[in-house]
């Protein structure tokens, strides 16, 4: 399926147990990243995860990690806590892990590992 994620209705989707959206979220405004947090938790069964991973700026990243990250195409590059806080308006559960320099080169990173929908 190729939409828009405004447009999409997650009955056309089907039930899934893990969604992956692997630098996406730091490419779209709030209420983008919102509803694709909330299709995410539409989506997943019951026991499912939904996981991201965005860069991110941190107050421990280096000072050459934080150019590479400001340097990026995205324009919605966040806090870990930014991130997490989009999230939980669609998942009772979410942890977020920052990873510093996961690409062996200056760069950090937030994951988030969102559990329990609250669509459900």
């Amino acid at each position: 399926i190729v939409a828009d994620v405004l447009d999409v209705a997650a009955g056309d989707l089907g039930e899934f147990d893990l969604v992956h959206a692997h630098g996406l979220l730091h490419h779209v405004d709030d209420p983008v990243a919102s509803r694709v947090c909330t299709l995410a938790a539409e989506v997943l069964v019951p026991s499912g995860r939904f996981v991201t991973a965005d860069p991110c700026f941190h107050p421990n990243q280096s000072r050459a990690a934080r150019f590479t990250v400001s340097s990026d195409r995205g324009g919605a590059v966040r806090t870990p806590d930014e991130y997490s806080a989009i999230a939980a308006a669609a998942f009772r559960g979410v942890d977020a892990v920052v990873e510093h320099s996961p690409l062996h080169i200056p760069h950090t990173a937030t994951v988030l590992v969102c559990t329990e929908p609250r669509q459900q």
